[in-house]
């Protein structure tokens, strides 16, 4: 493992300008959305197209506001996810699993970040937001994708594991549709 360390400031004092500006707007929320292309946070390269890459929010934005003094970044960090958590909008439960992912991914690779959200409320939330979502949300690509994160993720099982499985169960009943094998 190894130490953190920040990217150079030359290369996150643009985002966190922005981010600054969307905190006065108090469009915080959005920002961690990027629905809205106004407050979206990406980079040329990031994998995220039409929201926001959490990963690039993580080391661009809030990383670097906390170790210049926001501390209340990580507290306000903590209730956004929360809200997403408890929400049945695909896309932020989406964001939230991002998050708590990218972070779990850090934490193994490094000895240290500047902060660290507590995941175990929001992991419970998550499932049982999972659980409350109607037919035609289980129908989409986003629902398979939370689908596979609970599938991949210990954290979930050890959360819930009935729960968990149940859900799966369903999953792979109703609504996941293999790719077909083509004979020739």
């Amino acid at each position: 493992m190894k130490i953190y360390e920040l990217p150079e400031p030359k290369d996150y004092q643009s985002f966190i300008n922005f981010y600054r500006n969307v905190m006065r707007e108090g469009k915080e929320e959005e920002a961690f959305l990027g629905t809205d292309a106004k407050y979206r946070i990406r980079e040329r390269d990031s994998y995220e197209v039409d929201s926001t890459d959490i990963s690039v929010l993580m080391e661009y934005c809030l990383f670097p506001l906390y170790a210049e003094g926001d501390r209340d970044i990580a507290r306000r960090t903590f209730d956004i996810l929360k809200d997403f958590s408890l929400s049945v909008d695909l896309v932020k439960l989406d964001k939230v699993t991002d998050y708590i992912s990218m972070q779990g991914s850090r934490l193994r690779r490094y000895t240290s970040l500047p902060f660290v959200i507590e995941t175990d409320e929001l992991v419970r939330n998550i499932i049982e937001s999972i659980s409350k979502l109607s037919d035609e949300q289980k129908r989409t690509y986003t629902y398979e994708r939370l689908c596979n994160v609970l599938d991949r993720s210990p954290l979930y099982r050890q959360c819930d594991e009935e729960k968990v499985e149940k859900i799966l169960k369903e999953f792979k009943e109703k609504y996941y549709n293999p790719p077909k094998v083509v004979e020739l």
